[in-house]
């Protein structure tokens, strides 16, 4: 259990959340040797992301990189391989920033747990593995799960109430006034 975020929905953290990856099989390299080339700027940026959110418990507001680097609220080796640029808003809870990598893929995190990752044209195209399809590609697929996980909920309690009612366990509200 050690490294988890455990008593947290995963559902608001998409840096714990997993991957599918569909690969063509191919003689001598198995899917399970593929990695996300962006992987570590994203964990950096995940890094960055808790680091603020807990100089915001701690302190009120958001602080800089050389704060969050003296507190060692991240790790300062780490982190400086992406010079991060943080912006700090409004009464200072509002924060973002911009981390880039060595490669040409940059992300955006900012205070409400949004990341972004974009690379240039030119390394997706000389590397297709950082090709990554964008999550609103994802919302129809979502959207049209959580409609079909609702009538699924209804109808099952429908159905009970049904059930109910033809054994004579449904009561009326003794609540409510006859009319």
């Amino acid at each position: 259990t050690q490294h988890r975020s455990v008593g947290t929905v995963a559902m608001h953290y998409p840096d714990v959340w997993g991957y599918v990856h569909f690969v063509e099989p191919s003689p001598g390299s198995p899917a399970s040797s593929w990695t996300d080339p962006q992987w570590p700027l994203k964990a950096a940026a995940s890094q960055l992301f808790f680091a603020e959110e807990l100089a915001v418990k701690e302190t009120g507001t958001a602080v800089s990189l050389s704060v969050l680097k003296e507190k060692l609220w991240v790790n300062p080796s780490t982190i400086s391989a992406y010079h991060p640029e943080i912006v700090i808003s409004g009464s200072g809870k509002a924060w973002s920033a911009k981390l880039r990598d060595k490669h040409g893929c940059a992300a955006h995190i900012n205070g409400e747990h949004g990341l972004k990752t974009q690379c240039t044209e030119a390394l997706l195209a000389s590397h297709p593995s950082y090709v990554t399809v964008p999550t609103s590609h994802f919302y129809p697929v979502i959207v049209t799960f959580i409609i079909i996980s609702w009538a699924v909920v209804c109808w099952f309690g429908f159905e009970r109430m049904l059930q109910s009612a033809r054994d004579g366990r449904l009561q009326p509200d003794r609540g409510a006034k006859a009319s």
